[in-house]
């Protein structure tokens, strides 16, 4: 069943318990909505537990080994990363799923403290690029802002925060409320961490399988095999509303302005209680 004919099946149901309603057959209503609940939830927890998760294979496909000779910007998003100063580190090609390709282009800061991360995604004639700004975090942790307008069902560890503004336009912007979250880690006891060009492809990897296997931690991911991961029921039961939302209306999601101290807040309550969880210790 393909999408058109899945939304085509939906909406043939929600007509009929429409037209029962306001013939008054209140039960055969309720009965439709409940039928609609089941398929909608059945047809995407299957299609869900079928897929598999991939650990990336990251594979560099072209170095930055001369920081002052930056590559010919590719849009307005990868110019204005380079106007904000940002040194090309290289590019790279990430390997997680067979029906699609995704090419990074990485960028470092001057202060070697901040990664911005243009990520093209392929898959058939569609094709988008997503833009991250990540630093680590010293002991432990990391931040990561990215444009991604897509719901994400993964739980991360209390030191790591992930937030998605795709309301924000402009590179600028983005980094703007990276670096002042980064402030406020700061704040917290966690400093940025200096990164390394030579580990990005390592340090990608590894921060990938760290979260994953949190995911193992809480039943939300099973392993199958080395590197490779497939969701629980209970996983498929929490991403069924994420997923079926974004497929009937994906282009509204997240295209509200959510106020940048909500994310302060919430990097404060995480980062604390990753502290209390950890006895305070290197704090």
């Amino acid at each position: 069943m393909n999408r058109i004919e899945y939304l085509s099946g939906i909406a043939g149901l929600m007509l009929s318990a429409v037209v029962s309603y306001f013939l008054g057959s209140w039960s055969l209503a309720a009965a439709i909505i409940w039928e609609i609940a089941v398929i909608v939830l059945v047809i995407t927890i299957v299609f869900t537990s079928s897929k598999r998760i991939t650990v990336p294979v990251v594979t560099p496909l072209k170095n930055g080994d001369n920081p002052a000779q930056k590559p010919e910007a590719r849009d307005s998003l990868e110019a204005q990363v380079q106007e904000l100063g940002f040194l090309y580190m290289g590019d790279f090609d990430v390997a997680m799923i067979a029906r699609a390709s995704a090419r990074i282009r990485a960028y470092i800061s001057q202060d070697s403290l901040c990664e911005a991360i243009l990520i093209d995604i392929t898959s058939g004639q569609n094709r988008k690029t997503i833009m991250e700004f990540c630093t680590r975090l010293y002991p432990s942790g990391s931040i990561t802002i990215t444009n991604d307008s897509n719901p994400s069902i993964i739980a991360y560890q209390p030191d790591k925060m992930k937030v998605n503004v795709p309301w924000k336009r402009t590179a600028a912007d983005i980094y703007e409320l990276h670096r002042s979250l980064c402030l406020t880690a700061g704040d917290e006891k966690f400093t940025p961490a200096v990164l390394q060009p030579a580990d990005f492809a390592e340090s990608l990897r590894n921060d990938t399988l760290k979260d994953y296997e949190y995911q193992v931690k809480l039943h939300r991911l099973r392993r199958v095999a080395e590197g490779q991961y497939r969701l629980t029921l209970l996983e498929s039961i929490i991403a069924a509303p994420l997923l079926w939302y974004q497929m009937a209306y994906g282009h509204l999601f997240f295209q509200h302005a959510l106020p940048d101290d909500l994310f302060h807040r919430s990097l404060r309550k995480r980062l604390r209680r990753f502290k209390k969880k950890s006895g305070g210790l290197a704090f």
